[in-house]
């Protein structure tokens, strides 16, 4: 089963950032960098950085949230757009996750995405029980199965993580656009936003420990 896993979380996560990326360049919104993997940069080519491990990415807009942008180089910029273009675009990766999960599993697939938020949490607070039970219900299910059911399974869990309302995932990012487009964020404790992310990353490498002590039993 690992090979077929590995394989179907590789191409779930090239699709999610290939078509943010594409749905921010057809609004006209300039692409900084497409990211692909995590960890130390291995090479560039052109807006491709490529990293040292093959899991999980990042796209950057032209935002003059993010740099120094003068009025006369707003043209497409990321915050130049409105309010509803830039959730679409945060949640174009998620979404297309989503439709590949029904594509692939049918109402089994929306299943799999609603419940994944809990399983998520639940297995990053406990990696060593319920983490454990819910890796070996998923090999239960993979096992045998043809890859399209796995690539089906990955994409529907992908998607309901990359919209956890945290930072660093589209759910962080659509709830940030929002606040700004109500003209709330200025009231957001500024001290909150490196405990989310420390909650985010706390969540993705409980559940890597997770992995590897399954594999390795």
């Amino acid at each position: 089963m690992l090979y077929p896993l590995l394989s179907a979380v590789v191409l779930c996560v090239l699709l999610h950032m290939f078509v943010i990326a594409l749905c921010g360049a057809a609004f006209g919104v300039t692409v900084r960098e497409i990211s692909l993997g995590l960890g130390p940069k291995a090479f560039s080519i052109g807006n491709f950085t490529f990293r040292a491990f093959p899991f999980g990415g990042s796209v950057r807009f032209k935002d003059s949230r993010e740099e120094e942008l003068d009025a006369d180089d707003m043209r497409g910029a990321l915050d130049d757009r409105s309010l509803l273009v830039q959730i679409v675009i945060g949640l174009s990766g998620c979404l297309a996750l989503l439709a590949l999960a029904i594509v692939a599993l049918q109402a089994e697939g929306v299943k799999a995405f609603l419940n994944g938020f809990l399983e998520i949490v639940m297995g990053a607070v406990s990696p060593m029980d319920k983490a454990q039970a819910l890796l070996a219900q998923a090999q239960q299910r993979l096992t045998g199965a043809p890859f399209v059911t796995v690539l089906g399974l990955v994409a529907a869990k992908l998607a309901a993580f990359n919209l956890l309302p945290l930072p660093a995932a589209n759910g962080g990012f659509v709830i940030a656009m929002i606040a700004r487009g109500l003209g709330i964020a200025k009231f957001w404790p500024q001290g909150l936003t490196p405990v989310l992310l420390l909650a985010y990353l706390a969540i993705a490498i409980s559940w890597l420990w997770a992995l590897v002590v399954y594999l390795l039993h």
